[in-house]
């Protein structure tokens, strides 16, 4: 039993060869972060070209289009809050599941040292 225990703290090796032949695509995050930049800045020139230089007009125009980046960084946080959740869980079970077995590991040597004082 213990020498169970002591092999699930060992590290386990990935036989799994065929993740090292499988290739991530992701999207570039520059890119996709200066098209919402640039949208962003037109965004606010044509609504600001659009006011015929009224400040005021130039205010709302600006705190509207301030607001609704605002709402879509909110957004953009919880998808990846809700995309971390399972990993997060996942990581909790885990913790849990090793402080359980370091315990009954602590157990079983407490008992095998009481069979051996006696």
């Amino acid at each position: 039993m213990i020498s169970q225990i002591d092999n699930f703290f060992r590290p386990k090796m990935d036989d799994n060869a065929q993740d090292e032949n499988v290739q991530i695509n992701e999207p570039p995050i520059e890119e996709a972060e200066e098209v919402r930049k640039r949208t962003y800045h037109e965004a606010g020139f044509r609504d600001g070209s659009r006011n015929s230089g009224s400040p005021l007009a130039l205010s709302i125009c600006l705190n509207a289009i301030y607001a609704r980046f605002q709402n879509e960084e909110k957004e953009l946080v919880g998808k990846q809050q809700m995309a971390k959740e399972p990993y997060i869980n996942e990581q909790k079970s885990k913790d849990t599941e090793i402080k359980t077995l370091v315990i009954s590991k602590e157990d079983k040597e407490l008992q095998i040292t009481k069979v051996e004082a006696d």
